[in-house]
């Protein structure tokens, strides 16, 4: 039998994709000549389905999830006028992503290791990004506000196709690319194992205190704004030693 075979036929001007499991199967469709609608049906099946994606390198299937969901941010964006929908993303892509290589195989201590980490990189984002109401359709980043009173909107139209939807989409499938490594290599853990995932988590925490600095000085800048007084920018704690910490352990 077949694990999983792909045939395509014409029938007329339709074009139909069938999964066939079994030699039989195989045979019956050369003496058949063409499969209708109702026959298709029939000859596709749970386990037919289950067998191909099951056969597939994950891989291919988070590159072809990411080629669709860049193209709806595309479209999401132009209808919405909203350049930042990618933004949404960027937080909840990349364990999604990771967590369908990881079930290949769960079983494995450095996936573990990967997927827990990307895991709670996208919770700090995904919380830092909801308690700013980054998650409402009418959000955009003022950035892109700015900039697109400048741009023709032909080319405005073309960043947004390429850099934006299509671009930061792969980088976002790129984020993972150690969990697929995991897979492929699937050797024991060692100490660079232990010490990167330990600076990750230092690194992590450097992150969390700056977002809940930032956050309460926003709000106490908010709330000496209407007493008339203004506050320029945060210059304790960790942004005494850095404008911006959480960019460098980004990265």
């Amino acid at each position: 039998p077949y694990s999983a075979l792909v045939s395509t036929q014409s029938t007329g001007s339709i074009s139909v994709l069938l999964v066939m499991t079994t030699a039989e199967e195989v045979r019956s469709l050369a003496e058949t000549g063409y499969l209708s609608t109702c026959e298709l049906l029939r000859n596709l099946n749970v386990h037919s389905v289950k067998s191909f994606y099951e056969n597939q390198d994950p891989l291919v299937s988070v590159f072809v999830l990411m080629l669709v969901v860049s193209l709806v941010c595309f479209v999401a964006s132009v209808v919405l006028n909203n350049i930042s929908i990618v933004d949404m993303l960027w937080s909840v892509l990349p364990p999604l992503y990771g967590g369908y290589i990881f079930s290949f195989q769960p079983r494995d201590s450095r996936m573990q290791l990967a997927f827990l980490a990307i895991s709670l990189w996208g919770a700090r984002l995904t919380f830092n990004l909801a308690i700013k109401g980054g998650y409402s359709l009418k959000f955009e980043d003022y950035r892109w506000v700015y900039i697109k009173q400048f741009v023709h909107p032909a080319i405005m139209l073309f960043f947004n196709f390429t850099f934006v939807a299509f671009y930061q989409n792969f980088l976002l499938m790129l984020i993972v690319m150690p969990v697929y490594v995991s897979l492929r290599l699937q050797t024991p853990l060692n100490t660079m194992d232990y010490v990167a995932f330990g600076l990750f988590m230092l690194f992590l925490a450097i992150e969390s205190i700056s977002d809940w600095q930032q956050r309460q000085f926003r709000l106490r800048k908010e709330a000496e704004e209407k007493k008339g007084k203004k506050l320029t920018f945060l210059q304790s704690g960790l942004f005494y030693y850095s404008r911006i910490p959480t960019s460098g352990r980004n990265r």
